[in-house]
């Protein structure tokens, strides 16, 4: 796993527990400010051509919907 793997899994940990710590609500502020920072590390990776793992792309497109 390359660095870039590491900080979006780390993240996207971030960003549950931060969610967790809000009841789950997805619409808070912290929430939604830690989504989009995964969200630049995502487009990040996948321009870069070293696409994050399956597992964490998958479960971030179910955060999405």
């Amino acid at each position: 796993m390359n660095s870039l793997q590491r900080k979006i899994e780390t993240m996207r940990f971030i960003m549950i527990t931060t969610a967790e710590k809000h009841s789950n609500d997805l619409l808070h502020p912290e929430v939604i400010r830690v989504s989009r920072e995964l969200d630049q590390l995502i487009v990040q990776a996948m321009k870069s051509g070293s696409s994050p793992s399956n597992l964490a792309v998958a479960e971030r497109a179910s955060y999405v919907s």
